[in-house]
C-alpha cells in the first residue's frame, strides 16, 4: 500500500508540474514568441521597403500610390496602426493557423489596404491573460504600405 501511494504521489507531482509549465507558456510564452515575431517580420518589411526605395528611405511622400499587388500568403506587407486602443503591428496575408502566429492577418478576397471597399483583418489576443482591447465605430485605423509613406 504504501508503494502505491508513493507511486500516486509523485504521478501528481509531475501532473501538478506538467500543468504548472503549460500556464507559464500560456501566461508568457505565448506573448514572447508573438513579441519575436513581429520584431522579425517589421524586420523584414523594412529591408523590403528599402529595396522598393531603391536605396536609403525616401522622405516624401509620393503624389500618388502604385496599384495595389497580391501579397504571397504568411508575407508581411504593410504595418497597421490602431491609436485609440494602442496597436501597431505588422499584417500578414492571410488567416491561417500560421499566418494568424505571426500577427494580424489581412483576409483574402477582401481589398488591400488604401483601396476602396470592405478590407477585413482577422486575429486574436496572444494569450489569455491580455487585456481586451475592443474597437469601436469611429476610431482611427491606418495602415502604412511603404517606409516612404511612414516617413511623410
Amino acid at each position: 500500500m504504501r508503494r502505491f501511494l508513493r507511486g500516486a504521489g509523485w504521478a501528481c507531482i509531475g501532473t501538478g508540474a506538467f500543468v504548472l509549465y503549460f500556464l507559464v507558456y500560456q501566461l508568457v510564452g505565448t506573448s514572447a514568441a508573438a513579441g519575436k515575431s513581429q520584431v522579425d517580420l517589421r524586420r523584414s518589411l523594412e529591408r523590403q521597403w528599402t529595396a522598393q526605395a531603391g536605396g536609403p528611405v525616401a522622405a516624401s511622400k509620393p503624389a500618388k500610390p502604385p496599384p495595389p499587388q497580391r501579397v504571397p500568403r504568411g508575407r508581411a506587407f504593410t504595418l497597421i496602426q490602431i491609436p485609440a486602443i494602442g496597436v501597431e503591428r505588422v499584417m500578414v496575408e492571410g488567416v491561417g493557423r500560421d499566418d494568424l502566429r505571426k500577427g494580424p492577418g489581412h483576409v483574402p478576397g477582401t481589398v488591400m489596404p488604401g483601396q476602396p471597399g470592405t478590407l477585413a483583418v482577422s486575429g486574436h489576443r496572444t494569450t489569455y491573460s491580455a487585456r481586451q482591447r475592443l474597437i469601436v465605430f469611429g476610431d482611427l485605423a491606418s495602415s502604412v504600405p511603404s517606409r516612404s509613406a511612414a516617413a511623410a
